[in-house]
């Protein structure tokens, strides 16, 4: 014999109570890994930020010390490298003030703009002068 409790649902009621309880623990689970994946987007926004920022410390330490036969002497890491420089094809007589903003550098495999690099007063004079005759 089985005794039924009169305080409990049984039938439909009972299906409807389950089927909510079943979704409000799918809800639980879904924001469950809904933060766990916001917390591993966040990690590696952060990684990409402290990278972003290492290599602007390294540019910083970069500097331009002459510019000599189209090219740049670049003191990098106590060591004095020739670079190329590149100029944006935009580059003529009218937007000459914005030169530092349209000619870059090759540095640990980007291009950095020369706004962004400590340069030397004779370098930029000389590379002035260059730019000058080109145009």
């Amino acid at each position: 014999m089985r005794v039924i409790s009169k305080g409990k649902a049984t039938g439909k009621e009972f299906g409807k109570i389950k089927s909510k309880e079943k979704l409000k623990k799918m809800k639980e689970r879904k924001e469950q890994i809904n933060r766990i994946e916001n917390a591993k987007k966040n990690a590696e926004r952060r990684k990409e930020k402290e990278l972003a920022m290492q290599e602007k410390e390294l540019i910083k330490k970069v500097e331009i010390i002459d510019f000599v036969k189209n090219n740049f002497i670049v003191l990098k890491e106590g060591l004095t490298e020739k670079r190329v420089f590149k100029m944006h094809p935009k580059l003529n007589s009218e937007n000459f003030e914005k030169m530092q903003n349209l000619i870059a550098i090759t540095l640990y495999g980007k291009e950095v703009y020369l706004k962004d690099i400590n340069i030397k007063k004779e370098a930029m004079d000389k590379l002035v002068f260059h730019i000058q005759s080109l145009l």
